[in-house]
């Protein structure tokens, strides 16, 4: 056949390639098919690592055929390592492989289409089903990605592309997903306080309000799998005299020193992270304060020699900070939640009380007096088993009967308590019982008298008087 190089069905895409794979590497792998004729390696902008795709070019469509029909595997089709004792490089049902990990082959299209046909896909290339939603926000990885270097210092640049390396190797992994309330400040300056932050955190929210649309809300609802049509139509307002409830946490990492088995907070590492009650703040803080000249105060300077001070339009180049949504682990996310809830619910119970102590301390002497009192009473009532009554014996029941249940508890108060500590009224006695109660005492005074004593009771006071000494009319 003939070559036909711009006839459509000669190139095809190739996933899950290894990082370090090479146009040398994968020439090898599909020179088998036929003539090849450009092979081309997708990698990042940024920082210019390789995604793990590539397309390739073939001379004619018949050996890209051949390749599409050779990279063909079943879905669920267990994958063989080359380590592997079941590995068998000559079986049919292995796909094409490199280094170990099998290549994923596609014929290539459009830009459109690509989109449409999209299917995302595990580590062992399985194709994950869709639910509806964005479990890990992975939308939002690129978010805050600059794509002009040239006026970034050599110092920034090298941090970028360090944090672009270390987000990328996360999210490869299910365990980690983007947050969308927590956003990462590198580069900054080891001089910056808590303070300082957090009142530039509150400008740039401010200002940055505005850069914020309903289209953020609706991505946001999509991720979640909610209905995009209850997004609302402007940012949640922002209310800079009630910071703490928009900004629950501003932590800036710091040094640990030990010495003499001590442990002391040392200087800033220079980043740091802050926690939002809302989103939508959150992408807002991220898009003005993220590469903004305007911030360069709090960001750190290059101290290394030979760093370029003017930039290719001949301006100074001024540092900037770095601020993108942190990549978390789950399982470690959920377990710092859960501390930082033990511990708000820690500090709500000593701020009760605290508030409690404070409004004992605030009583008069009076208030603390009669309290003291109740009290006391209370503690005796409970001691003694009763809480009224003239606090005579248990009636106790006769021989051959069980035990007489003991009285009915009287209701415990005041009344009850003043009731017990009153004495017991007096019984009023006519005049004819106080006059045969005299005659008895006078009748037994003359038998005891016989005895050799005389006793005498006036009722009050008894006196015991020797026999001859004021005796009576009958001794």
């Amino acid at each position: 056949p003939s070559p036909a190089p711009d006839a459509p069905g000669c190139t095809v895409f190739l996933r899950n390639l290894p990082f370090d794979a090479t146009r040398t590497t994968l020439f090898g792998l599909l020179k088998s098919f036929g003539h090849v004729k450009s092979i081309y390696i997708v990698k990042d902008r940024a920082t210019g690592v390789s995604k793990g795709t590539a397309f390739a070019t073939f001379s004619y469509k018949e050996a890209a055929d051949r390749c599409l029909e050779a990279g063909k595997v079943a879905e669920d089709t267990p994958f063989a390592r080359a380590k592997d004792a079941a590995f068998d490089a000559n079986a049919s049902n292995l796909g094409l492989v490199l280094e170990g990990r099998r290549v994923l082959v596609d014929a290539a299209v459009d830009k459109k289409t690509a989109s449409d046909l999209k299917v995302e896909r595990d580590e062992d290339g399985k194709a994950i089903k869709s639910v509806g939603k964005d479990r890990r926000f992975l939308y939002l990885k690129n978010e805050g990605n600059v794509k002009d270097w040239s006026s970034m210092t050599n110092l920034e640049q090298s941090k970028r592309q360090s944090a672009q390396q270390d987000k990328t190797t996360k999210l490869r992994s299910p365990l980690f997903f983007v947050n969308p309330t927590r956003l990462s400040f590198r580069n900054l300056s080891r001089e910056v306080d808590e303070k300082t932050l957090k009142k530039t955190v509150v400008k740039a929210l401010t200002e940055g309000l505005g850069k914020v649309n309903k289209d953020d809300l609706v991505n946001l609802l999509k991720a979640k799998g909610e209905d995009p049509r209850l997004a609302a139509d402007a940012p949640e307002p922002f209310d800079s005299k009630n910071v703490k409830k928009f900004l629950p946490s501003l932590h800036i990492d710091r040094e640990v020193l030990e010495k003499d088995g001590k442990k002391t907070v040392g200087a800033s590492r220079g980043f740091a992270f802050v926690d939002f009650a809302h989103h939508e703040h959150a992408l807002a803080v991220l898009r003005e304060a993220n590469f903004n000249p305007r911030y360069s105060g709090l960001a750190a300077h290059s101290k290394a020699k030979g760093e370029q001070v003017m930039g290719s339009d001949g301006k100074p180049k001024k540092p900037c900070l770095i601020v993108e949504f942190v990549v978390e682990n789950k399982v470690k996310s959920e377990k710092q939640r859960k501390k930082r809830e033990e511990k708000e619910g820690n500090r709500t119970k000593q701020r009760m009380e605290k508030g409690k102590k404070a409004k004992e301390d605030k009583k008069s002497r009076g208030q603390k007096q009669r309290e003291k009192k109740r009290k006391a009473a209370q503690g005796l009532g409970e001691d003694n088993g009763t809480d009224g009554g003239s606090g005579g014996a248990a009636p106790v029941a006769p021989d051959g009967e069980d035990e007489a249940p003991p009285p009915p508890a009287a209701k415990r108060g005041k009344k009850a308590v003043d009731a017990k500590q009153k004495k017991p009224k007096r019984k009023v006695k006519d005049a004819e019982d106080v006059e045969f109660e005299k005659m008895v005492e006078k009748y037994k005074s003359g038998f005891e008298a016989k005895g050799g004593e005389v006793a005498e009771d006036d009722g009050k006071n008894k006196k015991k008087k020797k026999k001859g000494e004021g005796g009576r009319w009958f001794e």
